[in-house]
């Protein structure tokens, strides 16, 4: 019988996995600083002079304070459906680590991200403001973080299953 544990595919497949499952920590861990982060953008814009956010929900019609109370919890909602999705993409690449999930629509997921994450940054990066410089850049390194981290899922999980189909062909020439 051959070995293979120590062939160069199982070592690119074991390498792989662990970056899959330490990608798919950061991302989870990730999403706890998201929160935080729209937490203090959400108080730094309520106390800005910019900004009056308590007038939006008193405007005296009824109708108008309805609409709006409607768009706060519709962008909450979103919010809320996004961190549950990068928990989701999270999870999926740390089950897909360990062969209990052979699912790619965490993959499709992640491409969806990318997407919106740079569409979102060259959106903001046009809209810089001087009294905002510095949730600016904190905002920009942790998209930044967040595509690197969606890249090296992507990367990974493709090459695991790159080695895995490598393992295989291996294993049934030396069966033969």
């Amino acid at each position: 019988m051959y070995n293979l544990s120590n062939d160069v595919n199982s070592i690119n497949k074991r390498r792989h996995s662990n970056r899959l499952i330490m990608a798919g920590r950061t991302l989870i861990l990730l999403n706890v600083w998201v929160i935080v982060k729209t937490l203090i953008m959400a108080y730094s814009s309520v106390t800005s002079e910019n900004v009056a956010l308590p007038e939006y929900g008193n405007t005296g019609d009824e109708n108008t304070d309805t609409i709006i109370y409607i768009a706060y919890l519709f962008i909450f909602a979103l919010f809320l459906v996004m961190i549950l999705l990068n928990v989701y993409i999270g999870r999926s690449a740390i089950k897909d680590a360990h062969d209990k999930k052979k699912s790619v629509v965490y993959l499709i997921w992640i491409v969806f991200f990318i997407i919106l994450t740079v569409m979102g940054d060259i959106r903001t990066g046009f809209q810089i403001g001087e009294e905002d410089i510095f949730l600016w850049i904190s905002s920009i390194v942790l998209d930044i973080t967040m595509l690197l981290t969606y890249i090296v899922i992507m990367y990974s999980a493709i090459m695991k299953r790159v080695s895995k189909k490598r393992i295989n062909n291996t294993v049934e020439k030396v069966e033969a």
